[in-house]
């Protein structure tokens, strides 16, 4: 993959249609749409390719994220080019980028994407991903991006945050 900067990236709830149709206003470089879980998702799942192809018609990519991660089905889901490929939150190994990668290959087949085509961005949340950060990084030349969800971290290092808090500081 060519590296690139995606300078901005804007996440929006799925099944706020409202909000996915005119999410290609906003000039982002990238649309996360995320998806919930339980009975919503399901609802979601069933509307994902219109909502992709709605968000990426400023020319942004997009890419999907969901809650203990996009699950196969969440990807069979999808059946268009605008597909950008997925977010994945809480990655601690190689073994998990490596699962998604295998899935998003399916997913080209289906949509007739050429190989290698679908980009994970990588959101580490918790002390065992930062520690392994090279390893998940390397574990797939899908990795286009690592960045650290620092509430989720945080949270799973029981460090309590304050309105005050900025761990760059």
């Amino acid at each position: 993959m060519n590296p690139f900067v995606r300078r901005s990236h804007l996440v929006v709830d799925a099944t706020r249609m409202d909000l996915v149709d005119e999410s290609w206003t906003h000039d982002a470089d990238a649309v996360i749409l995320t998806l919930p879980d339980g009975n919503a998702r399901i609802k979601a799942r069933s509307g994902l390719t219109d909502s992709i192809d709605s968000a990426a018609q400023g020319g942004a990519e997009v890419f999907v994220q969901a809650p203990r991660g996009v699950s196969y089905a969440d990807l069979l889901s999808v059946n268009t080019a605008n597909f950008s490929g997925v977010v994945v939150q809480g990655a601690e190994s190689s073994a998990d980028i490596a699962k998604v990668a295998r899935d998003l290959e399916a997913v080209e087949r289906n949509v007739g994407l050429p190989d290698g085509n679908l980009h994970i961005i990588v959101l580490l949340d918790s002390g065992a991903g930062v520690w392994n950060v090279r390893e998940i990084a390397r574990a797939s030349e899908r990795v286009s991006s690592v960045g650290l969800d620092e509430a989720g971290l945080c949270l799973s290092l029981g460090i309590e945050q304050t309105s005050g808090f900025d761990p760059f500081e």
